[in-house]
């Protein structure tokens, strides 16, 4: 039962647990197809429940479970579901680790917790249907292989805060168009391979870049 927004397991044998906070859209089918586990800090990481991982079509993570909080996506923890095309994430979560939501090829709808910092590598890999993704500012790096081959991505609005973008991070997107903020001091090698090749930008001649006077040239040979 959920009671005041807290899911309440009550057993036969005249017992309860309270599970903790699960929020206005969690529900508990969401909350049967995740395992939680626990990190060094005592809170929680997510990721799917193998049982679930071939069917699992919306998913709405908790904020907390069993009264701890849950802060982090584990790594690969939802990859390979290939009918999950909604994820809700709380506002708890900080990172979300290397191949999080990797080969998640139904992925259109994602909402970002609003105090993540992190996109591991190749977080978002080969999302095939994700077109569109609303980064919050919190974010500070942008992992190896990000977004690669997530070819219905066409454009994106990079976090101001933002201070790295990994190698091939957009390697085979849809990008079309993209500002990268001042804040940005690290760009890795690739990174944009092949993500402006589709055909209303290929004759792309000029890029302006605001100010290059801190910038520094990384030879493939010094990688």
């Amino acid at each position: 039962a959920i009671v005041n927004g807290e899911l309440v397991i009550y057993y036969t044998d005249g017992t309860e647990k309270n599970l903790g906070t699960i929020g206005s859209t969690t529900t508990v089918e969401s909350l049967q197809m995740l395992k939680f586990t626990k990190l060094d800090d005592g809170t929680l990481s997510v990721a799917i429940n193998d049982d679930y991982k071939d069917f699992a079509e919306n998913i709405v993570v908790p904020s907390t479970f069993n009264g701890r909080t849950v802060t982090q996506i584990a790594e690969n923890g939802f990859s390979n579901c290939i009918y999950l095309s909604s994820v809700t994430l709380p506002d708890t979560i900080t990172i979300a680790n290397n191949s999080a939501f990797s080969g998640c090829t139904a992925l259109s709808s994602i909402r970002l917790s609003t105090n993540l910092t992190e996109l591991g590598a190749r977080c978002f890999f080969n999302c095939l249907a994700l077109s569109s993704i609303e980064l919050p500012n919190s974010i500070l790096a942008i992992g190896d292989n990000c977004f690669l081959s997530c070819s219905s991505l066409t454009a994106l609005s990079l976090p101001e805060n933002l201070q790295s973008i990994g190698a091939r991070a957009f390697v085979k997107s849809g990008i079309t168009t993209i500002t990268i903020p001042a804040s940005v001091t690290y760009i890795g090698m690739e990174a944009f391979k092949d993500g402006f090749t589709n055909p209303s930008v290929q004759n792309l001649q000029t890029i302006y870049f605001e100010d290059t006077s801190n910038w520094k040239k990384v030879n493939y040979s010094d990688v």
